[in-house]
């Protein structure tokens, strides 16, 4: 390349550069938070769609959002708390623990005695 031309490029690189405000691109963690999100948005709907824990008023809530099976999925522990449920009262709230694949948000049930993948989940079946 000649020195001019090479100027000529390193002007366009940096006019391209500058064209994208650096608070737009996203940290590594940020993105991964907002992976975490859609991943949990996604099995809520599920959980909706098929009222995994009842047909009562409540709340799902995603916890234990972690990284599982060589960071392709991640693992979730679904838990429902209902408006009706008396004061006092003893009991989990756990309605299961899924496995929520990163590439495309398909939702699978998880055997958690030996942390295995089971059937995926869909709102038709």
């Amino acid at each position: 390349m000649r020195p001019s031309s090479l100027l000529i490029f390193n002007r366009l690189g940096l006019a391209i550069l500058t064209a994208v405000p650096l608070s737009s691109l996203a940290s590594p963690a940020q993105m991964a938070n907002e992976s975490k999100e859609k991943a949990c948005k996604a099995l809520i709907s599920l959980a909706k769609a098929r009222h995994l824990a009842v047909k009562s008023p409540g709340e799902y809530r995603c916890e234990s959002v972690e990284d599982f099976v060589n960071r392709a999925y991640f693992v979730i522990g679904l838990k429902f708390w209902a408006v009706d449920v008396p004061k006092g009262f003893d009991g989990s709230n756990l309605v299961g623990w899924y496995a929520v694949r990163k590439s495309d948000d398909t939702v699978y049930e998880l055997n958690v005695a030996d942390w295995k993948t089971g059937s995926r989940i869909d709102v038709r079946n």
